[in-house]
């Protein structure tokens, strides 16, 4: 971790818990967009700002949360990567307005007002990861009697090992 003033080494980014905030982050590696050889320290390459700022990140299962540390596992682009929790103190749960992809706790993620419904208030929601395997509306992670485990993928193209990720959601 670095604190205010980026410290991290040549060749890497001082990513801070927001994009664009000031404070305590962590080093991630440059890296080359289709280069897998170029995230030397681990990671996957990942396009950030319409490929302008590619950064190497660390794939994760979003059933599992299984990410190291404080880290919660985020959705991002067609995958899922360990980032540090960037909400608010007192947020972050079921519900709660969201406005970055790691605003919401360990095993939520930040979905539009449409797909979590009309119990959200702001311009997105955190709503909780499901494994579409354990049932639509019987999902024991949709706690909300509107919501279902919706599939994060259209048919066919989820990666393997994301094809029994949903998010509790209204069905559409």
């Amino acid at each position: 971790r670095t604190e205010e003033n980026d410290d991290c080494d040549k060749g890497f980014f001082c990513m801070t818990k927001t994009s664009g905030s000031t404070g305590q982050g962590f080093c991630l590696e440059f890296c080359v967009p289709n280069d897998p050889s170029s995230c030397e320290y681990g990671g996957t390459c990942q396009p950030f700002n319409d490929g302008v700022l590619p950064l190497c990140e660390e794939e994760c299962d979003p059933l599992l949360q299984d990410c190291p540390n404080d880290m919660v596992c985020c959705a991002a682009f067609d995958i899922f990567i360990c980032a540090y929790y960037g909400g608010e103190d007192d947020g972050g749960n079921d519900g709660d307005d969201c406005y970055t992809v790691q605003s919401c706790h360990k095993g939520l993620v930040c979905v539009n007002p449409d797909a979590y419904g009309a119990d959200c208030a702001g311009e997105a929601c955190c709503t909780f990861f499901c494994d579409t395997n354990d049932g639509g509306a019987g999902n024991p992670a949709c706690t909300n009697g509107a919501h279902e485990c919706v599939p994060w993928f259209e048919d066919g193209a989820a990666p393997p090992r994301y094809q029994t990720v949903g998010a509790c959601m209204v069905p559409q």
